[in-house]
């Protein structure tokens, strides 16, 4: 059976964005506008589970369903339980952790790096109001998978700038045969690399 990259963004948006949310394609900045300074950056965790459906449903099934933790989407981060299969070489990670950025209002991307300069990050684009709940979604390239995030920030006083987050996370890639469902926070603010 084949992990799903979610997991790994779990891992770290769930620790993950983790089940979470793993990160693919340009990294925000990349393409020639120079490098993107993240407004806030952050160590997340969680844990869900995932739904597989290799081969196709059969009807009156339900389908397979894996427990997804902090500690297997570390070890999915890490490259473990066949989580590399749908992963880019530069998204495994010997830390096993997951990271979220905050990037503007709009835009915010997580990654299994640190790094935003050096991180393939899978970004999210969404919307977040005055008392900080938000919605953000993105398509992690690699897998296939569409993510949808949603929860509530909390706000440094008299600002738009979240300083944690928790909330949940939904995915799914019909590529990989996976949906996935869980939840995330944030475990350290971590300082910002320009």
């Amino acid at each position: 059976m084949r992990a799903f990259p979610l997991s790994v963004a779990l891992a770290s948006l769930l620790g993950l964005l983790c089940v979470g949310l793993l990160a693919a394609g340009p990294a925000p900045g990349a393409g020639g506008e120079g490098p993107v300074v993240p407004l806030a950056l952050f160590e997340i965790q969680g844990g869900g589970a995932l739904f597989h459906l290799e081969g196709g449903a059969s009807a009156g099934q339900k389908a397979f369903k894996t427990k997804m933790n902090t500690a297997s989407i570390g070890s999915c981060i890490q490259g473990d339980f066949g989580c590399s299969s749908h992963l880019d070489p530069e998204e495994v990670s010997a830390e096993g952790k997951a990271y979220l950025f905050v990037l503007d209002e709009t835009t915010w991307a997580i990654a299994t790096g640190s790094d935003l300069a050096t991180a393939a990050a899978t970004q999210l684009t969404g919307l977040m109001d005055g008392k900080g709940r938000f919605m953000f979604a993105g398509r992690h390239l690699a897998s296939g998978t569409d993510l949808l995030v949603e929860g509530k920030a909390a706000l440094a006083k008299g600002t738009l700038l979240p300083v944690k987050l928790s909330g949940q996370l939904r995915a799914v890639s019909t590529l990989a045969e996976h949906w996935s469902v869980g939840s995330f926070k944030t475990v350290a603010s971590l300082p910002v690399v320009n």
